[in-house]
């Protein structure tokens, strides 16, 4: 993974450069450039006659580059300011007849850290009137700049600038990678909380469902059939305790820590179908299913396949309680050589799914979609309503 340059730790704003200037980390290597340019030109100023000796002046102009770098990762004016300080002071120490030494140095580091934190066009600004500036010093010195030291200093400074853009660019690289891998990161928690939405949903709707007929039923039986009644308020009593386990299963996923979270309910599988077709037929619904082939499809289809069968069938008996007036329903189960047909098909009369359906049928569909399969609910040409689903044996990656 790219890692970012040192004087960016500190914070980003919104275009992915520093947020504030790191003082921090840019000291000591200011200090050590600093004490390497007076140090360097103090020692190499020894050897040169005649030049103006090196007093309080010369270390001050010396030293405004490297005070620069403190300041240039402001931005905006500050930084342009300082920029022309620090061309300005080399300058004026070549023109004043200063001692030559490495006062080159710190304007190099200067035209890089502008390149490296986005200042491109002051940077190579930095880059060109240093050059010019200092020639014309060396012209005002009563010199002439030679070949050697034009080539040298034009080379430096195009290295600093490449240098410099190319840590920007692998900064925003990094930048874009942290962005997308926390984009991929988002999508996850929202199907995340999609799917638990769906499975409470499923839950909740299923389980609500049957107790309001059971209870509509006690109300009704409570004075003419006592024992009619008794029932109903016992299988509104295994319904609610049903519903209240899958509520729990789904809401442990939430509060499951150190360990893989179960991806959904134990309950929700092939094998619990029949649970399902007695909660419905408790509710009054006569209830005919063609499992036959229910093991055979347990033993070939994956869990999730197995999950979505258990919902799709759960949510379309749920509807068939709730919108139609059928009494009667037949449940199928085929399993085919790629994948399962699911059907479930009511005696009422035909109904036409509303315009913008409700969340039932867009939660079947959103989850035989994310299975790979495909699902059609309509009135069936015979009479009543169907709703049928083709599932693959294994659900899409």
């Amino acid at each position: 993974m790219p890692v970012a340059p040192p004087w960016s730790a500190r914070g980003w704003d919104g275009g992915g450069y520093p947020r504030h200037p790191t003082r921090r980390w840019a000291l000591p290597p200011v200090i050590v450039l600093s004490a390497i340019t007076v140090a360097g030109t103090a020692i190499s100023g020894l050897r040169q006659h005649p030049v103006h000796p090196l007093d309080v002046v010369g270390i001050l102009l010396l030293l405004v580059t490297p005070g620069a770098l403190l300041v240039v990762r402001r931005r905006g004016a500050v930084a342009i300011a300082a920029t022309v300080a620090a061309v300005g002071a080399a300058a004026g120490y070549v023109a004043l007849g200063y001692p030559w030494g490495p006062f080159f140095l710190p304007l190099i580091a200067l035209v890089g850290v502008l390149a490296s934190t986005g200042q491109r066009w002051l940077g190579r600004s930095a880059a060109v009137g240093a050059l010019v500036a200092v020639l014309g010093a060396v012209q005002v010195r009563g010199e002439q700049p030679g070949i050697v030291l034009v080539t040298v200093a034009v080379a430096w400074l195009a290295v600093a600038l490449t240098v410099g853009e190319a840590s920007l660019g692998r900064r925003e690289r990094f930048q874009e990678m942290r962005a997308a891998r926390f984009a991929r990161e988002q999508t996850a928690v929202a199907a995340e909380r999609l799917r638990i939405a769906q499975e409470l949903h499923d839950v909740l709707g299923h389980s609500l469902s049957a107790i309001n007929v059971q209870a509509g039923v006690g109300l009704h039986l409570m004075d003419r059939d006592p024992e009619q009644a008794r029932s109903a308020l016992a299988s509104i009593k295994a319904s609610s305790g049903q519903a209240l386990d899958e509520v729990r299963a789904v809401l442990g996923v939430l509060r499951a820590e150190g360990e893989a979270p179960p991806r959904a309910p134990a309950e929700a599988s092939l094998t619990s179908l029949g649970t399902v077709l007695e909660a419905a037929r408790a509710g009054g619904l006569d209830v005919d299913a063609d499992l036959s082939a229910i093991a055979d499809a347990a033993a070939r289809a994956s869990g999730d396949v197995g999950r979505t069968v258990h919902r799709l069938v759960q949510e379309a008996l749920t509807n068939v309680r709730r919108h139609s007036s059928a009494t009667s329903a037949r449940v199928t189960l085929a399993v085919e050589p790629a994948g399962l047909e699911v059907v479930v098909h009511d005696d009422g009369p035909a109904r036409v799914p509303a315009a913008s359906p409700g969340f039932g049928l867009l939660g079947m569909g959103e989850r035989v979609e994310a299975a790979g399969g495909r699902l059609a609910v309509g009135p069936d040409p015979a009479g009543g309503f169907t709703v049928r689903a083709w599932l693959p044996l294994r659900a899409a990656p």
